[in-house]
């Protein structure tokens, strides 16, 4: 007695031996847009398949569905291909075949309800060793056509043999089929079972994805390696079960797959970021200790694995998990028998099987580890970073790169090197990194997919990603080579200047994309991939054409179609002897034209050049006056634009000045107040501790500890106000020096001793101990000559000491984070234009783009706020600005930073 389709997918499935699922697709209905009861199949040797439908014949080329209606829409049952490719379609009252005609198929009846009523329901077809087409109805009669026309009833017997029931552990066999050492069974409302040696290998049901459980027929297309079956809901392909299977949800195995290891023959761990998962049979079981992400494992020698998850970090151990920490971990290396090393959320740690735990270093989020033949310790962060630590060292340095890679980088025991390709996408295998295999083609196949995790051996290949799992079966990829698809020109339709057709192949891969491209002609360039199928060309040229089409399939292949040449006619208005006479008559209308023109021309130039005499004098005088006034107009332009300048700079301070005067007087001196009053504190802590600890003695130890740990605290409190209150008094006295005018009055200063003077200070005073500490070069270009400009002495020389620190400020930025960079201040000065240039350059930190237009702001810095108030740049601004001057910035973050100052010139 058969089980229901739950009770008999779950018994089946436990008798699986975890190889997987093979891929298939499924055709419903909405797709070929007929009945969606289809009873027989088959396909022919250009890779069309055929099916009989509720409907009548469907007929798909692997491009679009064509649809071949029974008179009265009656239904087809069965199909038959005899000796020639014509495959023969009966069904009730009707019987006939369809007929390859090229790029066409045509359709003939042989019994229709106009020409024989009485036939009843076509049930079976076949051929006779004379070559005649016979067919079994579902009365029992058999009948025999003649001359491809007549009908005769009685056949030879024999032709039609009585299959007896077959029953497969209670389960009703609808349909059976052999492929190679393995059988098919479709079971009564319960799919498909794969058997091999009486042993159930795969189940596909509804549960796995199939379109339905009530199969009718199944057809093994050999040559391209499928397996087509129809259904009372639609149509099925599955690829065939040697290469490729897969595991998804329906499996047990839920979530993007992020680890892979084997743990026996047949069982293999999967982690995913929805836990961790262990094979049994052909599904997978989620251990109940782990229900958040798994993101790493590692296998020692003697086959235990370690599971680095967001729960902590897990020894799994001859069918036993245990928890060994609880902190979220991202990686896990095993070292040895005796430690393994765990990249986790706070640093990477060192675990001992005693059960010491060792914090190596604060390194955070450390997602791969490796040793290299020198035993250096390579580390990558999730941020894609890379570290690396010799042995007896104590801490990590950033290392190459390209040394690791936050893709796929995997090398496998049998020395296979598995990478993701360049887009990040897809996976590329090399064997000793170069040699090409069938498996390198085959894996091309998943060009797009995302892949996050490869475990391979000697036998089989798992990929893991977001797709759930792949299970290649190596022994048949690494040594068949993939099927190549041949091209085809399914339909193609000329009419005038009009051509429509479609590239098809005869087989489509399951998982990977074909693509197709054509040229019209011999010598044109082919088309850009894509994956239209049909095109439809307007309005082409005249002449002869060579209509081509080829294909890329899934693994890389390229393959052409046949020719197809046709030809589209001149019409007689654009023939030889048509386009001759046009080009005589342009000619001669052309030379008439050409001669009534210079007449014209030659008459209009003598008076033109009467006018132009007339005109060029007085054109001569008005530009004369034109230049005069235009040269005082500029000078009233020059001397209003520095006016608009100075008022719009007096307008600006004097609204600021208010501002600040307010301020400092209400805050500089409770400021004052609060600095002496912190001080003045920090020294009375000081006494009291000294009385403190003079009565150490007589006092509790927990009162003694706290007074002190008190006493600790109100220092570095009060140490803080006074800090931050002396910063704020520093910035209230620059607000102070903002507001003061500055009497000097601006007169001649040779900017080429300035610099002297400034480059000398900075290299024999004020920053002698910096240039050698850092190493810093000092190149100045200045000129042998005096060049004098406007200026104020004082604060010319504090704008350049200004600009030189702000350089050394820079370079010690950089040096902290790059050591060992060589470090470089230039300072040159020019003439351009009427200016003195001065230009400060450095090789530190640089400034971002986005905060470039703020440094010349008040109080802007990017700097500490206890070490800047943030008003040099803004001084030196007016300053240079004050005398007719002007400073810019250029700057690249971590490259360089280029100052420049113009000042006006006097002779």
């Amino acid at each position: 007695m058969a089980c229901t389709s739950l009770t008999a997918q779950n018994s089946i499935s436990s008798q699986g031996n975890g190889k997987g699922l093979p891929f298939f697709k499924n055709y419903l209905n909405r797709e070929y847009e007929a009945h969606n009861r289809n009873f027989d199949i088959l396909t022919d040797k250009k890779g069309r398949t055929f099916v009989a439908n509720f409907e009548g014949v469907l007929v798909f080329d692997h491009a679009e569905w064509q649809v071949f209606h029974t008179p009265n829409v009656n239904r087809v049952l069965c199909l038959f291909k005899d000796d020639k490719e014509n495959v023969w379609f009966g069904g009730f009252n009707v019987l006939g075949y369809i007929q390859d005609k090229g790029y066409d198929l045509s359709i003939h009846f042989i019994v229709n309800d106009s020409i024989r009523r009485d036939v009843g329901e076509v049930d079976r077809i076949v051929q006779d060793r004379q070559g005649n087409i016979c067919f079994h109805t579902s009365e029992g009669n058999t009948y025999m056509v003649k001359d491809g026309k007549d009908v005769k009833q009685d056949v030879q017997e024999g032709l039609f043999p009585t299959q007896p029931p077959i029953t497969w552990n209670n389960y009703k066999v609808d349909y059976s089929m052999t492929v190679d050492d393995i059988t098919i069974y479709c079971l009564e409302n319960n799919g498909l079972v794969f058997l091999k040696n009486n042993k159930v290998l795969q189940t596909l049901t509804t549960r796995n994805g199939l379109c339905s459980n009530n199969i009718n027929k199944l057809w093994w297309d050999k040559e391209r390696g499928t397996i087509w079956g129809t259904s009372s809901n639609g149509l099925f392909c599955i690829q065939g079960t040697h290469e490729l299977t897969r595991y998804q949800d329906s499996d047990g195995l839920q979530g993007e797959v992020t680890s892979i290891k084997r743990v026996g023959p047949q069982t293999l761990l999967v982690g995913t970021i929805e836990g961790l998962f262990i094979q049994e049979g052909n599904s997978f079981k989620q251990l109940p200790q782990i229900k958040q992400a798994c993101w790493h494992m590692d296998r020692s020698k003697q086959g235990n694995v370690m599971a680095a998850t967001a729960q902590g970090l897990y020894i799994y151990d001859k069918g036993s998990l245990h928890q060994v920490t609880n902190r979220h971990t991202l990686s896990v290396l095993i070292e040895n028998e005796d430690h393994v090393l765990t990249g986790e959320v706070g640093g990477v740690h060192r675990h001992y099987r005693n059960g010491k735990d060792e914090l190596l270093s604060t390194l955070p989020n450390v997602i791969k580890m490796e040793y290299d033949d020198n035993g250096t310790l390579w580390v990558l962060t999730v941020d894609g970073d890379v570290y690396s630590m010799a042995k007896n060292e104590k801490e990590f340095k950033r290392g190459d790169s390209k040394r690791m890679s936050i893709l796929l980088d995997y090398t496998d025991r049998t020395g296979r090197y598995w990478s993701t390709l360049d887009n990040g996408q897809g996976v590329q295998v090399e064997w000793n990194r170069g040699k090409e295999t069938f498996l390198a083609t085959r894996v091309k196949a998943f060009k797009d997919f995302t892949i996050q995790t490869v475990h391979a051996d000697s036998a089989e290949v798992w990929l893991g990603g977001d797709f759930g799992m792949i299970r290649m079966n190596l022994p048949y990829c690494d040594t068949e080579p993939p099927y190549i698809p041949k091209m085809y020109l399914r339909h193609v339709e000329q009419d005038g200047r009009y051509l429509e057709f479609t590239m098809a192949t005869d087989f489509e891969h399951p998982v990977g994309k074909t693509l197709y491209s054509y040229r019209l002609k011999e010598n044109d360039k082919w088309t850009d991939w894509g994956t239209d199928q049909t095109e439809n060309l307007y309005q082409l040229s005249f002449g002869d054409y060579e209509l081509r089409a080829r294909c890329m399939d899934a693994y890389g292949n390229i393959v052409e179609s046949e020719t197809y040449k046709f030809h589209i006619p001149f019409p007689f208005y654009l023939s030889r002897y048509a386009l001759m006479f046009y080009l005589l008559v342009i000619g001669l209308l052309i030379h008439q034209f050409l001669r009534f023109r210079t007449r014209r021309i030659m008459a209009q130039n003598e008076k033109l050049e009467e006018t132009v005499k007339k005109r060029t004098k007085q054109v001569i005088e008005q530009k004369n006056e034109i230049e005069q006034k235009s040269h005082e107009l500029e000078k009233t332009l020059v001397k209003l634009r520095d006016t608009q300048s100075q008022l719009i700079r007096q307008e600006r301070e004097a609204t600021v000045g208010k501002l600040i005067r307010g301020l400092v007087d209400r805050i500089l001196n409770p400021m004052n107040y609060i600095n002496n009053f912190s001080h003045l504190t920090r020294e009375l802590v000081k006494d009291l501790r000294e009385d403190v600890e003079d009565e150490k003695e007589s006092m509790q130890k927990e009162n003694y500890e706290d007074a002190v740990d008190i006493m600790g605290m109100m220092e570095a409190n009060l140490a803080k106000i006074e800090e931050h209150g002396l910063s704020t008094s520093r910035i209230l006295k620059a607000m102070e020096e903002m507001l003061n005018d500055h009497p000097e009055t601006p007169h001649p200063i040779d900017v080429n001793s300035a610099l002297h003077l400034c480059v000398e200070r900075t290299k024999e005073k004020y920053y002698k101990k910096d240039i050698e500490e850092l190493g810093i070069e000092i190149e100045t270009e200045l000129s042998d000559k005096p060049m004098k400009a406007m200026g104020q002495a004082e604060w010319m020389t504090r704008t350049f000491m200004s600009v030189i620190q702000n350089s050394i400020y820079a370079i010690r930025r950089k040096a902290a984070k790059f050591p060992g960079y060589k470090a470089k201040i230039k300072v040159s000065l020019k003439k351009e234009d009427g200016m003195a240039v001065v230009n400060f350059f450095d090789n530190g930190i640089g400034i971002e783009k986005q905060i470039q237009q703020n440094v010349f702001d008040p109080f802007f810095t990017t700097k500490p706020t206890n070490e800047a108030s943030g008003l040099g740049l803004y001084f030196c601004q007016r300053a240079m600005q004050e005398v007719g001057g002007n400073i810019e910035i250029d700057s690249v973050k971590n490259e360089y930073t280029d100052c420049k100052i113009t000042l006006k010139l006097v002779d």
